[in-house]
């Protein structure tokens, strides 16, 4: 994966949705009903994550990118598909999914996209197979 940038400070902020998902949330300076969510790679936000989720709140997105596996990743893990196995659709996944819906909901979103990375891509079509709803 790639580094950010040395001198790159985030414009997001960290936010915990229902009892312990934490998410990234990077709101654009105007008001938006457009959103895209940022499902991340098996080694969590590392890299350049958020500053993906920031050039998108700078183009007119509410971005918001989950932490699914808690804070937990792949690194340094001697199986790592027997890792990525234990973060299941249901009933994992699938409630991430609800709180990020109720979320984008109440700041009165309209248009959902994503974007996913390794795993990630895997969340995102996931999602949209099981009837999570979104725009291209």
């Amino acid at each position: 994966y790639a580094e950010p940038p040395e001198d790159y400070t985030p414009t997001g902020e960290e936010r915990i949705l229902g009892s312990d998902l934490k998410v990234y949330v990077s709101l654009p300076s105007t008001s938006s009903t457009k959103a895209i969510i940022v499902l991340p790679e098996v080694f969590g936000w590392s890299g350049r994550l958020k500053g993906i989720c920031d050039h998108f709140s700078s183009s007119g997105y509410i971005t918001i990118m989950p932490d699914c596996h808690r804070g937990d990743t792949a690194l340094n893990k001697p199986d790592i598909p027997k890792w990525v196995s234990k973060t299941d659709w249901s009933p994992t996944i699938k409630c991430d999914f609800d709180l990020l819906k109720v979320y984008l909901d109440e700041k009165g979103v309209t248009s959902i996209s994503a974007i996913g990375f390794c795993w990630g891509a895997w969340a995102w079509a996931k999602a949209a197979s099981e009837g999570f709803q979104f725009k291209c």
